[in-house]
């Protein structure tokens, strides 16, 4: 699942999700996907009313976002190309609390919820990608909670730039500090100082709006272990 990884030859799109359908049950969705721009800070679902789409991204990455009685906000789980956002459809719930929001600008592949149901009942292969997709999306959420306890904000914050590499497609991060201390529920200054120390180790690099990873493999050695874990999960029943 890394930025810049090699997907199967079938694939027609960056969804990596969408590249695991039988080459039938993608011909039958193929007609009702529409390729739309994922602008940053775009709402999707506001978690209070039927969702009219299902996403999926092809670039950039979506937060799932819980909001507070003071409009405060914290990132429960993100989607990118491994995933698709609207899994409230598939759980046929309608809506979930919870806000969609792009994080990262990007590409998606949108199909409307009626049509989307149809493919469900239409389309085994998309129904198994699904299910697998459920089980890493709920593996994200539970690391992510557990980590926000358990591991300090440097590790958390090269944790979180890995998995939006992984999700987005590219190193290159159109993100500010006070955005990122957003999805982490951690105070501005916090992300200011950790930043500044994985930048001090060449890790990264960064500028008012973007940060871009310059080494890999060592922000990986900083990261905590919930990133090895996330993305065992996501190679092992998504990727493949």
């Amino acid at each position: 699942m890394g930025p810049t990884g090699t997907l199967p030859a079938q694939q027609k799109n960056g969804s990596i999700l969408l590249s695991a359908l039988s080459a039938d049950d993608f011909a039958r969705m193929e007609d009702h996907l529409e390729p739309v721009t994922l602008r940053l800070k775009d709402v999707l679902g506001d978690g209070t009313r039927p969702l009219d789409h299902v996403y999926f991204p092809e670039s950039g990455m979506i937060s799932l976002l819980a909001e507070f009685g003071d409009n405060k906000a914290v990132e429960m789980a993100s989607v990118g190309r491994e995933g698709m956002a609207g899994m409230a459809l598939f759980y046929d719930a309608g809506y979930l609390p919870e806000k969609i929001v792009v994080q990262l600008p990007g590409r998606a592949l949108r199909m409307a919820a009626a049509a989307f149901r149809e493919s469900l009942d239409e389309c085994a292969s998309l129904r198994h990608a699904l299910h697998r997709y459920a089980g890493c999306l709920y593996a994200f959420a539970a690391h992510n909670t557990a980590c926000g306890l358990k591991h300090r904000t440097t590790a958390r914050l090269a944790r979180w730039l890995l998995h939006a590499c992984d999700q987005s497609g590219t190193v290159n991060l159109q993100l500010t500090h006070v955005y990122a201390a957003t999805m982490l529920g951690v105070r501005r200054s916090s992300v200011t100082v950790s930043a500044g120390e994985l930048r001090a180790r060449r890790l990264v690099d960064y500028t008012r709006s973007t940060i871009q990873v310059v080494d890999r493999p060592g922000l990986e050695e900083v990261a905590c272990e919930c990133y090895a874990t996330i993305r065992s999960t996501y190679d092992r029943l998504i990727v493949r």
